[in-house]
């Protein structure tokens, strides 16, 4: 597999847009059957995601929601929320493209609000302002259901895989380019019971048992490869060689990769 390098979010390590639309696609289909089920969601319920991507979980979410519920998917990135507009298929459900830090600027409440993968990549500073601001907009009775990566201390494979170790690494180097936390779930979690909220937790580890779910690791590192080559944390020839072993790792029936925990952190409004 060669390295394709694009453009990318000046914050964010990873591409986003067409060039990164089939890992996200992967990802929805990982994670999207827990997240519903955690949310517990309703007809007539006004719910907001943050970081909705490409928007493939509101679609699902919209189908619960309706026929008089709401559904607002918000991004940073024009070009995820171009694609997710091309895929609405309800009057009921809406993309906008918007910093979370300006996500005050909505009229009203929420009965529920969603933010998974988002608070993963950015300094733990931005993270102390962004939980206040999105629990200040839920409504009475409703909850913030976060879905972070627990810690990297969490990634295995079995049985042990050289290109699992190289894609490791490039995950530390990804961390380290946004000045993200090693444990960003795991300290989310302690500060939230530390400020008092009402807090419920669980986790989980997918299992990438398939060549499809296995592609998400190279697909990883072709979508972080031109942010790491600018920031000279990589070599192409070290991209190069762990995109090699990945590809045998993902036809190898035998191997199974864990992919990120996910910490499922709910924050009740009562």
């Amino acid at each position: 597999m060669s390295l394709s390098l694009q453009a990318q979010e000046p914050s964010y390590a990873l591409s986003t847009g067409k060039q990164d639309e089939v890992r996200l696609t992967i990802l929805n289909e990982i994670h999207n059957p827990s997240s519903l089920a955690k949310l517990n969601l309703s007809t007539g319920l006004r719910i907001l995601t943050i970081g909705c991507g490409i928007g493939l979980l509101e679609l699902e979410m919209v189908k619960k929601a309706i026929p008089s519920g709401y559904v607002l998917g918000t991004d940073i990135s024009i070009e995820q929320i171009l694609i997710a507009q091309q895929n609405c298929n309800s009057e009921n459900l809406e993309y906008r493209q918007m910093d979370v830090m300006n996500i005050d600027q909505i009229p009203g409440t929420f009965d529920r609000i969603h933010c998974r993968y988002v608070l993963t990549h950015l300094p733990w500073e931005k993270i102390l302002n962004i939980i206040p601001l999105l629990y200040s907009k839920l409504a009475p009775g409703g909850f913030l259901l976060l879905e972070e990566s627990s810690t990297r201390n969490s990634l295995f494979c079995e049985p042990p895989h050289p290109g699992y170790d190289l894609w490791k690494i490039i995950v530390s180097k990804q961390f380290a380019s946004q000045k993200s936390n090693i444990s960003p779930g795991l300290r989310i979690l302690q500060y939230v019971q530390e400020q008092g909220y009402q807090v419920l937790y669980s986790s989980y580890q997918p299992i990438l048992s398939t060549q499809r779910e296995k592609s998400l690791l190279s697909l990883g590192v072709l979508s972080l490869s031109k942010r790491l080559l600018q920031e000279q944390l990589c070599s192409q020839e070290e991209l190069e060689e762990t995109l090699t072993l990945l590809n045998e790792l993902e036809q190898d029936p035998t191997c199974f990769p864990r992919y990120c925990e996910v910490s499922q952190i709910i924050l009740f409004k009562p």
